[in-house]
């Protein structure tokens, strides 16, 4: 599953087995975490803007593959 295909709110964990490069834009943070799990707050344009459990925004690309949690 591709990160725009999540709904404002889900629940997500990036897919790191499928060894694709994980790109943010030019200056931002990269999630460093292979277990971490993210909220999706948005999508605007090539980007999407996520939130980590700690507050910290993340911005990963919308084609970064994701594997959508259950939400609880």
């Amino acid at each position: 599953m591709k990160l725009y295909e999540l709904k404002r709110g889900d629940y997500f964990k990036v897919d790191w087995s499928t060894n694709e490069e994980i790109q943010v834009p030019v200056d931002a943070l990269e999630p460093v975490l292979l277990d971490e799990t993210y909220r999706h707050l948005n999508l605007d344009g090539a980007y999407s803007r996520n939130s980590a459990p700690d507050g910290e925004i993340f911005y990963l690309a919308a084609w970064t593959p994701v594997v959508k949690l259950n939400q609880e």
